[in-house]
């Protein structure tokens, strides 16, 4: 193990900068203090962990840091050296696309990020577009929708960067993601998603993978509407009208067991209204 200063110019990341997030009060503390820790590198001057400090350097217009040089695989040095921090998910993408399938399952664990055939597929998505980089430092939580998306067929890469610059909330694109994935099997997977809107994408994909939604939907309103729900019940649809049936929420006590009765008689009653479910 070697420490030294080394020209900020010499040192090759290992990662692109823009898979981290450099924020102000990293750049202040640097600029105050200077470098706390070393950059550690390799032999072959690659930056193997402290690249959000050297991105703060340079912004600050460092010429020189001081390094300390590891031998040894770059990519499980990193890991190793940052496993008790959150990553980016850019940067948790980078790292576990070269680590091999052993140490894949290992990596997932002590970073916690699942491991399955949809998280492979998200990370490998991730690491090959930089483009939606910035909007995962900005909402991580699209990460869900790019697992929920992973299983599509060869079109997922322009569905997923369309879901994630489109303006919605992660159930609304979630849920598209469903849509989508419903249309494939189905074989009336759309050519593109035109829509900038979650809200309209969700009105025209239901209609194409459920040509019949609107109407039983509009048969579970008018029954709603001249049915008269149990007291103290919630009884609710799922949306997509994948699951069929009803989801029932109540609260009964001893002494109210004959309120079973009274939603069952308005479930039957459903049932034979609205065939569909």
């Amino acid at each position: 193990m070697t420490i030294e200063n080394i020209s900020i110019s010499e040192l090759t990341p290992l990662f692109p900068l823009e898979a981290f997030v450099c924020d102000e009060k990293l750049i202040e503390s640097v600029r105050q203090f200077g470098l706390i820790n070393p950059i550690i590198i390799s032999s072959e001057n690659k930056i193997i962990d402290g690249h959000k400090r050297l991105a703060a350097l340079s912004t600050l217009g460092q010429k020189e840091c001081c390094t300390k040089t590891f031998s040894g695989d770059p990519y499980i040095i990193h890991w190793h050296t940052n496993q008790f921090r959150t990553w980016s998910l850019p940067e948790a993408a980078l790292t576990f696309l070269e680590l091999n399938p052993g140490l894949q399952k290992t990596f997932c664990e002590t970073t916690g990020f699942s491991q399955s055939p949809q998280n492979s597929q998200m990370m490998k998505f991730i690491a090959e577009n930089r483009n939606i980089w910035q909007k995962l430092h900005e909402n991580p939580g699209l990460a869900s929708v790019l697992k929920d998306i992973a299983n599509l067929s060869d079109s997922r890469e322009y569905f997923a960067e369309k879901l994630i610059s489109m303006n919605g909330t992660i159930a609304e694109k979630r849920l598209i993601a469903a849509l989508l994935k419903q249309s494939d099997r189905r074989g009336v997977l759309p050519i593109a998603l035109d829509e900038n809107i979650t809200a309209e994408a969700l009105i025209n994909l239901k209609r194409l993978v459920q040509p019949r939604r609107e109407e039983v939907f509009s048969k579970i309103e008018k029954y709603f509407s001249e049915t008269k729900v149990p007291a103290q019940t919630s009884i609710e649809v799922d949306p997509t009208l994948e699951r069929t049936g009803f989801s029932v929420k109540t609260h009964i006590k001893r002494h109210e067991l004959k309120r079973i009765d009274e939603i069952r008689n308005f479930l039957d009653k459903a049932f034979e209204t609205i065939e569909e479910l």
